[in-house]
């Protein structure tokens, strides 16, 4: 009778939780063994703003508990981060020092918040909000008060700046581009999202890079590149992130800003995956949680003995702050192509309210809906179906979703 396998997780993020609910779901018969830089494995990093402003307690953000890791032989290294890959020998090296061998490789080492390379920027009172133990530090550079700045104008950014004004904090948003959510939004959707945050205490200053930190002991002010300074106590960076792929890389494995892998998430040695932000599909690195759970949800198959094959979904970015909800899908630009268009809008601003669709060739191509999303989830589902030309109920039935407000 032939060992079980070896199977070795590195990483114990959000994709590396939902590959482990999904090989419980197919019944994997191996020896799992997740080594992980946190205390908690497959938190919910999307409730880390509302965490921060007690909203939801450790218990909402945890999805997989002591009891269930123990029910099913899971084996965990916590707080021992993987700092070096044999891919010859299949083993990795800890932290703290110790080898684990496997059979079987995920690589799940998420992405990591850079800082810019500018003067002050290793003053105190400067944060990022990434896991649990930013939130305590965040919280404790803000106990005494006083104004705080959020760098980025992103969905992190958007949630991080309301989190702190929930606590009762002056926050401003400083954002690099004059739309916020510039990836997602057009600029009428942008400004009635502006309007909607203006009203519930947030600060904007649109247009503006960070250029240099300014203080004594700590931070005190932020200089941006025209010349506006503004006053800050705290500095919350959350402009993007970058893929750690460094683990990969020193170990030999193609890597282009991402750990390259196949669309079955195998990298360039075999029996070696990735999955999640650390990983590079067809040219690309997805940060968002449906493509990491879709990828997740692949290699399970795969891993337990089917043939997985991640399918990216149509992009798709839900927001929710304070009771504004933002939705945005699929793409509004014709991309270079050519052909008959219509850009369906509903207008209200009294309600703070903008929807627009956008159907291209007969296809839903994209959508954007400020301050009430209902009909998203039906909406959703036909830019799903790329490449298909709706008929005309179909396209009723989506002028009715966009008209469901």
């Amino acid at each position: 009778m032939s060992e079980p396998e070896r199977l070795l997780i590195a990483g114990g993020g959000m994709a590396a939780g939902r590959l482990l609910t999904a090989l419980a779901q197919r019944g994997y018969a191996g020896r799992i063994t997740v080594a992980s830089a946190e205390h908690v494995v497959g938190y919910n990093r999307v409730l880390l703003p509302g965490h921060l402003a007690g909203s939801h307690d450790i218990d909402a953000l945890t999805v997989l508990s002591d009891g269930w890791f123990a029910e099913r032989g899971v084996v965990r290294a916590l707080g021992e981060r993987v700092v070096a890959l044999d891919p010859a020998a299949r083993q990795v090296t800890l932290a703290g020092g110790r080898h684990l061998a496997f059979d079987r490789l995920v690589i799940a080492t998420g992405a990591a918040v850079p800082l810019p390379d500018i003067p002050g920027i290793d003053l105190p009172g400067v944060a990022t909000l990434r896991c649990l133990d930013d939130v305590r530090r965040l919280r404790a550079l803000t106990a005494a008060g006083g104004p705080v700045v959020v760098v980025g104008g992103g969905l992190l950014g958007l949630e991080t700046a309301q989190s702190l004004v929930d606590l009762g904090l002056e926050v401003h948003v400083v954002h690099r581009h004059a739309v916020l959510l510039n990836r997602q939004l057009d600029p009428d959707g942008a400004d009635c999202l502006r309007r909607g945050l203006e009203a519930r205490g947030i600060r904007f200053a649109l247009a503006g890079t960070p250029v240099a930190l300014e203080g004594r002991s700590r931070v005190e002010r932020i200089r941006l590149d025209d010349g506006r300074g503004l006053a800050a106590a705290t500095v919350v960076f959350a402009t993007g992130t970058r893929p750690r792929d460094e683990l990969a890389r020193a170990a030999g494995l193609a890597c282009d800003r991402g750990v390259v892998v196949s669309d079955r998430l195998e990298t360039s040695h075999a029996g070696i995956f990735a999955i999640g932000e650390c990983a590079r599909v067809a040219g690309r690195a997805y940060a968002l949680v449906g493509p990491v759970f879709r990828q997740a949800e692949a290699l399970a198959d795969t891993l337990s003995g089917a043939r997985g094959v991640f399918v990216p979904p149509a992009p798709a970015t839900r927001l929710k702050v304070s009771g504004l909800d933002v939705y945005a899908a699929g793409s509004l630009d014709d991309g270079g192509r050519t052909g008959a268009v219509r850009d369906i809008r509903i207008t209200d601003p009294r309600r703070g309210v903008y929807r627009r669709l956008v159907v291209r060739d007969g296809r839903l191509s994209g959508a954007v809906l400020v301050g009430d999303a209902a009909g998203s989830a039906h909406i959703e589902s036909l830019i799903e179906r790329d490449g298909t030309a709706l008929d005309d109920d179909a396209l009723r039935r989506a002028a009715f979703a966009l008209d469901a407000a």
